[in-house]
């Protein structure tokens, strides 16, 4: 199946938040000023690239699935139930007679779809975060539309540390990737809507950039997996 999602774009940006990682490097010794400014620069971008990402891969996903062109007993029904909400939703603004005729295409659309074997080759289904609204509850809804009941169950985050009992060897410990949303989140807002000046350091960001790196790359093959899946069952 040729079908596969990448994270090739993600991978990029990536790069170009170590580049500022570097160029803070650099200064930290020397220029606190602009130190502090080029962190808050490489945290802003990251938070928002990765919220791009999720929302990017998300479309993708479900594009995907429709190129597969399977009958509609096939799709999930959880990506079925969603379509149906985004046609039922245009219902409203075709409450006028001289709109009726739109409202009938809609119910055929929605009749269609539940009782008969017709190939999917397009789902309407909106995968973005709400205006204004960020954080770990708002980033499970998303995945929630596709049928994740806990993404944070679904993925785990590692990180190596050293071990307690022994000054060579490193444990494997599972990072509360749940908590770092979050904490990504409120930093993020501090600096946009308070104007605050946070105790970045570039270390801070590279975590953050390690873990969202992560998790990026297992959701790509959680995804991908899901696509073959259903390719494979049709």
């Amino acid at each position: 199946m040729s079908i596969q999602l990448s994270i090739d774009g993600f991978e990029q940006t990536l790069q170009e938040v170590e580049i500022l990682i570097e160029m803070a490097k650099e200064c930290e010794n020397n220029n606190q000023i602009k130190y502090g400014a080029i962190n808050k620069s490489a945290f802003l971008l990251l938070a928002s690239k990765f919220e791009n990402f999720i929302e990017r891969i998300l479309e993708d996903y479900i594009d995907s699935i429709c190129q597969l062109n399977l009958p509609c007993t096939q799709l999930p029904e959880i990506l079925l139930i969603q379509h149906t909400f985004q046609l039922l939703n245009k219902i409203e603004s075709y409450n006028a007679p001289h709109k009726h005729h739109k409202a009938k295409d809609v119910f055929k659309d929605v009749g269609q779809l539940w009782v008969t074997e017709n190939n999917i080759s397009r789902l309407d289904i909106k995968c973005k975060f709400s205006y204004g609204k960020h954080g770990e509850k708002e980033f499970q809804k998303l995945f929630n539309i596709i049928g994740f009941n806990d993404i944070f169950s679904e993925i785990e985050i590692t990180d190596r540390e050293e071990s307690l009992y022994d000054d060579i060897s490193e444990q494997i410990i599972v990072v509360d990737f749940k908590g770092k949303i979050n904490s990504l989140t409120n930093l993020r807002n501090n600096i946009l809507h308070q104007d605050a000046s946070p105790n970045l350091d570039v270390n801070m960001i590279e975590q953050y950039k390690k873990y969202i790196g992560q998790f990026a790359q297992k959701l790509i093959t959680l995804l991908n997996t899901k696509i073959i899946d259903l390719h494979s069952n049709c």
